[in-house]
């Protein structure tokens, strides 16, 4: 394909980030946009609002969907495409998207992974898409529109940066699902510019701000999605509690020793009243599936598991085995209540 033939995009869904992605991918040629919730106007010549099999059948289809609807989305468009068409996915995270669309594209289908980093924010505060990062993942075969693709990234004055899926998501496990997940965490804070503040704390407000602009989805989907970031979730969840609690020791008075009984206490009923919501969950997908309540097996493991905490945090196993035995014997009675 020569340089200066036109060339048109396909954008399905047109979210947040579909109509920033419109909005800069008309500057280069046609743009089809098909959404199946939102409305979408037309605005200039370059946005043609578009039925699926329109959207398509353009040269580049960018998947701005939620990744979990990646599957679906791409079983919809499986007997649509043409042969030549690349098929772009926009996911915050990689090796997911990529294996959706490697199985349920036809086997020879070009197809790239891209992650632009950053959204409608970061580019309203940046004045534009000048210097700000997309990641790209070369995972299919060698295509004319990639070459071209690559170009318009450039004329957009974007930094590209390839990598492969993997490492792409052991990165944003930590500069993205972890950012996000500290942001969401801070909502009940009610974190607002205040007079007396350091640049830190400014800085905290922004990324609070900016995060929980976001759909819930999004975020459920970056945590769940990208098989990192879970541990790392985790790690920081675990130095946050660490800290915390050295905090309090360092309180060595009567009061002080006290008032960290009754928050560990807490803290345990918390956990008790988390679990038991786990427990109602399993004993219905238990009644859905026909499946016992009591699962010997199961119980058997977590009492290998609970030893080995026990051993870990030096407290005597058989003291461990009483309180998990009336843990255990609540969690069947709830089971059958059928609550």
């Amino acid at each position: 394909m020569k340089n200066n033939e036109k060339i048109t995009f396909g954008i399905i869904g047109y979210g947040r980030f579909g109509k920033l992605w419109a909005k800069y991918m008309s500057k280069h040629g046609k743009v089809f946009v098909f959404d199946k919730i939102n409305k979408i106007q037309r605005k200039g010549t370059g946005l043609i609002p578009a039925n699926l099999e329109q959207t398509v059948s353009a040269d580049i289809v960018f998947l701005s969907v939620p990744i979990s609807e990646m599957e679906n989305s791409c079983k919809a468009i499986n007997t649509l495409l043409s042969p030549g068409t690349l098929v772009v996915d926009v996911c915050s995270v990689k090796t997911f998207p990529v294996a959706v669309m490697k199985k349920f594209l036809p086997k020879n289908q070009p197809i790239l992974a891209t992650h632009p980093l950053f959204g409608p924010d970061s580019e309203k505060i940046n004045k534009g898409l000048k210097g700000l990062k997309i990641v790209v993942c070369k995972v299919g075969r060698k295509n004319a529109f990639e070459k071209r693709l690559m170009e318009i990234f450039k004329k957009l004055n974007l930094k590209i940066i390839f990598t492969s899926p993997e490492k792409h998501d052991r990165q944003m496990a930590t500069s993205q699902a972890l950012v996000h997940f500290i942001g969401r965490g801070l909502a009940k804070l009610r974190l607002d510019p205040q007079e007396i503040s350091t640049p830190d704390y400014n800085s905290l407000v922004r990324m609070h701000q900016m995060v929980n602009n976001d759909t819930w989805q999004l975020f459920f989907d970056m945590q769940n999605m990208n098989p990192f970031a879970e541990a790392t979730r985790e790690k920081f969840i675990r130095s946050i509690d660490k800290l915390n609690k050295t905090i309090k020791l360092g309180n060595n008075t009567l009061e002080g020793l006290r008032g960290n009984i009754n928050d560990i206490d807490g803290s345990i009923i918390a956990l008790l009243a988390l679990r038991l919501k786990v427990v109602k969950k399993i004993g219905k997908l238990k009644r859905q599936e026909k499946l016992r309540v009591v699962d010997h097996g199961r119980e058997k493991d977590l009492i290998n598991l609970h030893h080995k905490y026990s051993k870990q945090g030096k407290i005597d196993t058989a003291f461990i085995d009483k309180v998990f035995d009336l843990i255990v014997n609540y969690s069947r009675v709830v089971q059958r209540k059928k609550l």
